[in-house]
Formats: C-alpha cells, sequence, structure tokens
C-alpha cells in the first residue's frame, strides 16, 4: 500500500499550484494542466503489470510519462496567457521567493 502512494505523489507539481520559472525566480504562474502520455514500452517478465504482447513476442507494460507542465500567468495587459515548460524548469513559488541561494540548492536536490 505504502508503495501505491508513493507512486501517486512522486511528482512534486501539482495543478493549482503557484511556481517561478528557474531563470525567472520573480514571477509567478499557476499550475494549469500537467501534460501526460501514456506508452507501451517493453519490460521483464517479473515486473508488476507485465503482459505478454504476441504481436512484439516479448513482455510489455503500459507507462504514463510526463511530458511538460503548462501554466498560466497574468500578462502586462492584464489579460490571462498560458505557457508550457519542462517540470525541471520550475521551482516552487515559495521556494523561489527565498532567493537565488536557496532555490539553487532546491534544484540540485531535485537533480540528485
Amino acid at each position: 500500500m505504502e508503495e501505491q502512494k508513493a507512486t501517486k505523489n512522486k511528482y512534486w507539481i501539482k495543478l493549482g499550484m503557484a511556481v517561478a520559472h528557474r531563470t525567472n525566480l520573480g514571477f509567478m504562474y499557476t499550475v494549469k494542466t500537467i501534460l501526460k502520455e501514456s506508452k507501451e514500452i517493453k519490460c521483464d517478465k517479473e515486473e508488476e503489470g507485465s503482459y505478454y504482447n504476441e504481436k512484439e513476442q516479448c513482455y510489455m507494460k503500459r507507462k504514463t510519462f510526463m511530458k511538460g507542465i503548462e501554466v498560466q500567468f497574468i500578462n502586462r495587459y492584464q489579460g490571462i496567457d498560458t505557457e508550457t515548460f519542462h517540470s525541471r524548469e520550475l521551482i516552487p513559488w515559495e521556494i523561489a521567493q527565498q532567493g537565488v541561494k536557496i532555490a539553487n540548492d532546491w534544484i540540485k536536490n531535485q537533480i540528485n
């Protein structure tokens, strides 16, 4: 049951969350959509969710990949615009507000 919880919450980013781009810590975006793509990939027969694909003649499973994060923001004309980023380009707004050093430390922790 704990493994299932860990898988469900493996992404730090959530819908409606305030974020900043790593190159512009003072500008706030709001997460609108998490773009995902589901693919069938080859795997070992012992892996959870695996099945034998007759056509490919191997074991496969379905896996969901994060493609990007669609964010919205208020532009200089007070209109709402959207932009799409990779999740590694964004950091939580609370972290961004603590300054460049804290933001860089957070980014390093995400990579490792």
